[in-house]
């Protein structure tokens, strides 16, 4: 008998990773799911998987089947709360269906499983539309296919839009925590005017300032040819990619204790501490204004704030989530940037300020729930079905993989990687603790120096793509 949990944001395939899982088991056991993700473990609220219930999620969008959810496993309770569960539900195996997050959790379920002898198999099934989640023998995540072609459709709409009202500037902020594969995977299908890399701004030490000086040039550029339109790609992380907002980033949070803050939640907290943390961190932003903590910045900071307006500053001040990440997704980059542009041209490039009109755009949530592409509806499956296998053998802290995935399916090789392998120390609330390590776009990889060689050409012509909907076959 194998439960099965959702962990995390949606990803495209989802439910086909279950039907994988579902079909492995046909002539064994039973597969249950949990529903609503890790923190109703403790709370079992479990619901049988059954062929007649899987047909009518198969190949479709979401989590629904099962719903999901989004909490750091850490303290004796919780893995007391988990470890009653699979016992009392008589579970030989726990497939966890996340992101790197989400592994981490199954890393750790596995380890307390195997110190306090509960006999259940726990195995990862790795998940992310970011694609930040590979390396050690993990090739790829389901669900970034899925999520560039729904996000490369919009941007190539734009893009149309902006060719065909000849009068907008188009800033499009994309999903992507941590690493711009994303971004990089749109801009080389859609070829809009200008994109940037994090892990390029990042390698390069490159300011917001110099990001709005390029974008004003390449905009004063165009309008000097009667071209007074464009579209401009930025990844969701672009602040923590420049040095000096990430700076103010790291300096902003430790300042927060000093202006009305609530005290971090210590490393083992419960999930209701941090919720109640979370909201009384939603509520410190006024606070902030009030002591005048701009005041209080290093030199450095107080010179990285001053381009940044207060509502902006504000939502730099927002709760991370359970796991000790920024809200990235919250903050407005696009309007900050396409502002610092209208800055940079009134100062520098003022003939191109009266025709410049910006309009801001966020691919972000509606790629995590779009009907998986035939890739990622065939890979997802694989990777349920070698998560049942390595699950019914016994298999504790792996992650189910395919090693040979860019391959025809029938030559697909199925495997699972400790783990362990892909962890690393990361600073989280304060605390160091081994993560899931996040893999980054390699700025000397064939993909980014594919972008590399043709995004000079598309500053000053309009080269744009229009890719359409995912085309889906079956």
């Amino acid at each position: 008998r194998i439960g099965v949990l959702f962990s995390g944001g949606p990803a495209p395939g989802g439910h086909n990773a279950v039907a994988g899982a579902l079909d492995c088991l046909a002539r064994l056991r039973a597969a249950r799911g949990g529903a609503g993700g890790p923190r109703r473990k403790s709370r079992k609220r479990w619901t049988p998987i059954t062929p007649s219930l899987m047909s009518k999620h198969v190949n479709m969008g979401g989590f629904d089947l099962l719903g999901s959810g989004r909490m750091k496993l850490s303290s004796e309770a919780h893995f007391a709360a988990a470890a009653a569960t699979v016992t009392d539900l008589a579970l030989d195996g726990l497939l966890v269906i996340g992101g790197d997050d989400s592994c981490t959790n199954a890393a750790y379920l596995a380890e307390a499983f195997a110190e306090n002898d509960v006999e259940c198999a726990v195995v990862g099934v790795p998940k992310t539309i970011d694609d930040d989640m590979r390396g050690g023998g993990v090739e790829a995540c389901f669900g970034f296919d899925s999520a560039s072609k729904v996000f490369s459709e919009i941007i190539g709409n734009v893009c149309s839009d902006a060719r065909s009202a000849r009068k907008y500037w188009h800033f499009v902020r994309v999903m992507g925590r941590s690493a711009s594969h994303l971004t990089l995977e749109c801009a080389l299908q859609c070829q809009p005017n200008l994109s940037f890399i994090g892990e390029e701004i990042e390698a390069n030490g490159r300011s917001l300032s110099d990001v709005a000086d390029e974008i004003a040039d390449v905009v004063a550029a165009r309008a000097a040819s009667g071209l007074h339109h464009g579209v401009v790609l930025l990844p969701e992380g672009l602040l923590s990619f420049c040095p000096e907002t990430s700076a103010l980033m790291r300096e902003l949070e430790d300042l927060m204790s000093e202006v009305g803050s609530p005290p971090r939640p210590p490393e083992h907290s419960t999930e209701s501490e941090a919720i109640v943390w979370a909201e009384r961190r939603r509520a410190a932003p006024d606070q902030l204004e009030n002591s005048d903590v701009r005041a209080r910045l290093s030199r450095a900071s107080r010179e990285a704030a001053a381009q940044i307006p207060d509502a902006i500053l504000s939502q730099l001040l927002l709760a991370r989530d359970s796991h000790g990440n920024p809200s990235l997704s919250a903050i407005e980059t696009e309007s900050l940037v396409a502002e610092l542009v209208r800055a940079k041209l009134a100062a520098r490039h003022p003939a191109a300020l009266a025709r410049f009109e910006s309009r801001t755009h966020f691919c972000g949530y509606e790629g995590r729930a779009g009907l998986p592409t035939d890739f990622d509806a065939t890979y997802a499956y694989a990777l349920g079905y070698a998560a049942a296998t390595l699950a019914v053998g016994g298999a504790r802290g792996v992650v189910a993989a395919v090693t040979n995935p860019w391959d025809d399916p029938k030559r697909w090789d199925l495997w699972g990687v400790p783990l362990a392998r892909l962890m690393a120390p990361e600073r989280r609330f304060g605390c160091d603790r081994l993560v899931i390590r996040k893999r980054v776009v390699d700025v000397d990889g064939d993909a980014f120096r594919a972008f590399a060689r043709r995004r000079e050409r598309w500053k000053l012509s309009d080269c744009y793509v229009v890719p359409g909907p995912a085309q889906l076959s079956g």
